[in-house]
């Protein structure tokens, strides 16, 4: 996950978007397709996971 993070905070701080909209999607599409143990059990769940780790992004 921490390469993942790191392109996704660089990708989000060169755009000048928050990292939770970039987030959002690779909860919701890649890891399902890592297998069943990595399923989010929705968007609501993904958008919180999503905000979780943009507080951790910013500290």
């Amino acid at each position: 996950m921490l390469p993942v993070s790191t392109l996704v905070a660089t990708g989000a701080m060169l755009g000048g978007i928050g990292g939770a909209a970039m987030f959002m999607p690779i909860f919701l599409i890649i890891f399902p397709l890592l297998g069943p143990e990595f399923t989010i059990a929705g968007p609501v769940a993904a958008i919180g996971v999503a905000m979780i780790s943009s507080v951790f992004l910013l500290n």
